[in-house]
């Protein structure tokens, strides 16, 4: 009957199955024998009896005749009902054995694949077990860690740290939940780790277990967020303090200039203007690093060979840097086009140089090297989740004196600078930050103190595959005076006057106005009007609607805007027209005389 299959409700096996009870051949034996499968002719009687295990039918065991003839006896059924409670002992243990061993594998593929690291410890903190994240992180085996401390892998003053958490969770049998660090091949990372205590069937305490799941790459984002809204928040502040007192500037610079042509020259007077004006022209200067780090819009941007751009700088670096500094260059041949801005770009890496230099008083070796690189997933998830792709990679390596990691996470802080006072205005690396996000590339510092630094700019690769050339038009010089009728507004009262000053020295005739509304009622009246000289930002209506108005009543007026922030972006399409008539404040009489001119006679033929 091996391997025959019998219905739970009929015959013997059904009864006892049924029943959870034993059946002897006594009472309804004959009945159930006569409609048992497994009864056989010749059969005088027969014994069953269930298997049990924790209160459930697992099985049945059953004596179905007695060899040699005969009925079964009463010693014959305790015998069964014994071996039947072996047996069912035997199946329990089995199925214990085949659960521990289902959970043991479940444990085993958590251990194996989980991406947290996962240990436990005993009580004198030596190692028991290890899963294989840890294994592929500190590069040591479950079996080669058994009986190890944190001593034998750690640094000291990390393994006291480890060392003391456990022994605290030991004794207060309670879980904790931190924050800790680990140094690994690729520098230090930060764990969120939770540890807590495992206890013996006595409910002793035993041992301690530790999960860590690493958070380096989010505590990494979110500072990178916090330095961004930090950024930000300081940008639109300094932005706005900066482009008040650019306008003052302008002013103060504009009458010095008139106070020294009255003044004549070789006085001492003129001396002190002189003076006055150097100082003013820093201020100047400092403004504009304010309002270069405070916007968020590039400058014009053009197809370039960054190694075109580094070559026309050896000059100004060697300027820059002191005799005992070696500057050397290892410059990728064929290296991609990038779009970004000459300017911003060459003074980005004076910034580096020089602060290079600063950290290399006694002099060593600056190194600046470009390559091509591509940018997989997993390399742009290191760099603060950047967009994968392809990229120009300048690198400018100095081996000063370096800076700790303090440092290095305030370095891209406006006015933050380890140089001693009236060494450092603490914009430069602000500026670096600002041009590298404007053009959506990235920038990563590694340095250690006594071992110098490597800063990595990742700027994108253009589209472009070669570069446009610039093109030389021959202009004629520019006639610098003029007698034309030029309206000017500004809001900035101190500011108009002195650029109609400006303007009536230069002979051109003017109006003036602080309204907008009121210069449109000039325009109306006035035709004779050449040329709108207008503020860009002002209150009601901006610059760029002014001129619009002004050219729909005399479409012959040409116009120059005037502006304190560098590059106002232009948002409007309708006024993308606009953007290369900008000239920024504070500006000289000659170089307004200059732009005036030259607009003037765009469309004019000189002789």
């Amino acid at each position: 009957i091996l391997g025959q299959s019998f219905p739970i409700n009929v015959g013997m096996c059904g009864w006892v199955l049924s029943n959870q009870a034993p059946l002897f051949f006594g009472e309804n034996s004959q009945q159930l024998m006569g409609r048992d499968v497994s009864w056989k002719p010749g059969m005088e009687s027969s014994l069953l009896t269930p298997l049990m295990s924790r209160g459930k039918i697992v099985g049945g065991l059953s004596g179905l005749g007695k060899e040699g003839g005969g009925s079964f006896t009463r010693d014959d059924q305790s015998m069964l009902e014994l071996f039947a409670a072996h047996i069912s002992i035997a199946i329990e243990n089995a199925m214990i054995f085949n659960e521990l061993k289902k959970q043991q594998f479940h444990l085993q593929s958590i251990l194996s694949y989980t991406p947290a690291v996962i240990y436990i410890k005993d009580l004198s903190g030596k190692y028991l077990l290890i899963n294989r994240r840890y294994e592929e992180l500190f590069n040591i085996s479950n079996g080669a860690i058994q009986g190890k401390t944190d001593y034998d892998i750690f640094p000291k003053e990390f393994a006291d740290k480890y060392t003391a958490i456990d022994q605290d969770v030991l004794r207060s049998k309670k879980p904790v939940e931190l924050e800790e660090s680990a140094p690994q091949t690729d520098g230090f990372h930060i764990y969120l780790t939770i540890k807590f205590p495992l206890f013996d069937a006595e409910n002793n305490v035993n041992a301690v277990c530790g999960i860590s799941t690493d958070i380096t790459e989010i505590r990494k984002t979110e500072d990178a967020l916090r330095r961004a809204q930090k950024m930000d928040a300081i940008g639109k502040l300094t932005g706005g303090i900066a482009h008040d007192f650019n306008n003052q500037l302008g002013v103060v610079l504009g009458y010095l200039e008139m106070i020294k042509m009255a003044a004549g020259s070789g006085s001492d007077i003129t001396r002190m203007i002189e003076t006055a004006n150097r100082a003013t022209l820093r201020c100047t200067d400092l403004t504009r690093q304010l309002l270069s780090f405070s916007r968020k819009q590039t400058a014009e941007l053009q197809d370039l060979n960054l190694n075109e751009c580094l070559s026309e700088m050896n000059g100004l670096m060697a300027h820059s840097l002191t005799p005992e500094i070696n500057i050397t260059y290892d410059l990728m041949a064929d290296l991609w086009i990038v779009r970004t801005n000459k300017g911003e770009f060459q003074d980005a890496v004076l910034n580096l140089a020089i602060n290079a230099r600063d950290a290399m008083p006694n002099g060593g070796e600056l190194d600046i090297t470009s390559r091509n690189v591509v940018l997989d997933d997993s390399q742009s998830k290191q760099l603060l989740n950047a967009v994968a792709g392809e990229y120009v990679k300048l690198t400018i390596t100095d081996n000063g004196i370096g800076m700790s990691k303090e440092i290095v996470e305030q370095i891209y802080e406006p006015f933050f600078t380890t140089k001693p006072v009236g060494k450092g205005t603490g914009l430069g690396m602000a500026m670096v930050y600002g041009y590298i996000k404007r053009n959506n590339g990235l920038i990563e510092i590694h340095s250690e103190p006594g071992r110098g630094t490597a800063i990595n700019i990742y700027l994108p690769r253009s589209v472009a595959t070669t570069i446009n050339p610039v093109l030389n038009n021959d202009k004629p010089a520019a006639v610098v005076t003029g007698n034309e009728l030029v309206l000017v507004v500004d809001d900035e009262s101190d500011l108009l006057e002195l650029t109609v000053a400006y303007l009536r020295q230069l002979g051109y005739q003017t109006l003036y106005t602080t309204n907008p509304d009121e210069a449109l009622n000039f325009i109306v009246a006035n035709h004779d009007i050449k040329l709108l000289l207008t503020d860009l930002v002002m209150p009601g209506m901006n610059g760029y609607l002014l001129a619009d108005k002004a050219q729909a009543y005399n479409p012959a007026i040409k116009v120059i805007f005037i502006s304190g922030l560098l590059d106002k972006p232009v948002v409007d399409p309708a006024y993308k027209k606009y953007e290369s008539k900008m000239l920024l404040k504070p500006f000289r009489k000659d170089t307004l005389a200059i732009r005036i001119r030259e607009t003037l006679d765009q469309g004019v033929t000189h002789a």
